[in-house]
């Protein structure tokens, strides 16, 4: 099973249903150390009746008999529940006992000298398992940690491949319009998709640099459109990242004290969005604007998702340099145009009244004055 797909779910189910038929047990649970490597997580269980209850879906390091097993990364195998002093002192939840399975064991999942997670087996009688059971057991779930090591790197070289894809899609986006409002929608479409996100804004600031006003946003829910606001200069978590060029991420509103205190429209809570963030847009030294992500659910940002965001950001305000020194060249070349213009017009003739028609003519054209 663990060489003919990388969908982990499907092959862990379908080992713990061999494992559990195999050897007769009652029970088969596989759990997965979360990324932190703090907690394990049942991924995948197997009943060989459907009234057996399980215990706790997930286990601290060190708590029980599956969190001791996750630390130390050895087998605990307990042939009598009732006899073996280790599942009184070890078990939290006394499961097997409550539930009256007699047998029970723990065989870490180790890739190298890495434990991934656990497998547990329960039976409802007593039972010593043979030197050759166990090492067919501890050979399963050998194959099981290569598994999910394989379909790691697979994910993690989907990851990397997507984030090179976002990279070269920001500069090629921006290389194709010199129109700012729409190189600024279309790249925070790829982001928010490649991220997750349910929103993002993008705010820039005014000539002035006192106000950040919202240039493009995209949302995955209607609800999200009250993100299409301005903000005065430090206002709010957008308008602090403004100030200070520095991002600001919260994982949750609801338990980050930053958002209480910096946020002042609490629109986040009123809607029921978990996750907020501000990465500042900046060319040299200088923050030219914010971008703001909204997320429904609370999540971590892993390192390398604020880097890659960081560099997106850069790029688009590589974007917004560029465009500004375009709309500067333009205005400059409508400066010189006038200026011959008007010079021509003096050369063609000595009547004042005619030559200022014509100037004052040329100069509305040029600046799209009313009069």
């Amino acid at each position: 099973a663990a060489s003919q797909s990388l969908e982990m779910e499907r092959i862990l189910q379908e080992v713990v249903r061999k494992v559990t038929e195999t050897f007769g047990f009652d029970a088969t649970r596989v759990f997965l150390f979360d990324d932190q490597g703090e907690t394990l997580h049942v991924r995948a269980a197997h009943v060989a009746l459907p009234d057996i209850p399980f215990g706790p879906p997930s286990f601290k390091k060190g708590q029980g008999i599956v969190g001791t097993v996750g630390a130390s990364g050895e087998a605990i195998v307990i042939s009598n529940v009732d006899t073996d002093p280790r599942y009184a002192k070890l078990s939290s939840s006394k499961t097997a006992r409550s539930t009256q399975r007699k047998f029970l064991a723990g065989f870490p999942i180790k890739y190298k000298d890495a434990t991934l997670g656990v497998i547990t087996c329960m039976g409802k009688n007593a039972r010593e398992l043979t030197t050759h059971e166990i090492q067919l057991i501890d050979s399963m779930s050998g194959q099981i940690a290569i598994a999910i090591h394989n379909a790691r790197l697979y994910a993690e070289v989907e990851k990397q491949s997507k984030e090179l894809s976002a990279l070269f899609d920001v500069p090629a986006t921006a290389s194709q319009s010199l129109d700012m409002d729409r190189v600024l929608q279309e790249v925070i479409r790829k982001i928010t998709e490649i991220f997750g996100f349910d929103a993002m804004r993008v705010s820039l600031f005014d000539e002035h640099r006192e106000r950040l006003h919202a240039r493009a946003i995209y949302q995955t829910r209607p609800e999200f459109a009250t993100l299409f606001r301005d903000f005065e200069k430090g206002q709010g978590i957008t308008g602090a990242v403004g100030i200070t060029g520095e991002a600001i991420i919260i994982s949750d509103v609801e338990t980050d004290p930053r958002y209480e205190k910096l946020s002042n429209t609490k629109l986040a809570l009123k809607f029921r969005h978990k996750f907020l963030a501000g990465f500042p847009i900046k060319y040299n030294d200088e923050t030219l604007g914010v971008i703001t992500c909204v997320g429904r659910q609370a999540r971590e940002l892993a390192a390398d998702e604020i880097q890659l965001i960081t560099s997106m950001s850069n790029q688009i305000a590589v974007a917004i340099h560029n465009a500004r020194l375009y709309d500067e060249l333009e205005k400059k070349t409508k400066e010189l145009s006038a200026l011959f213009d008007v010079t021509s017009a003096a050369s063609q003739s000595l009547e004042t009244d005619h030559i200022l028609r014509r100037v004052a003519k040329k100069i509305t054209e040029i600046f799209s004055f009313d009069a």
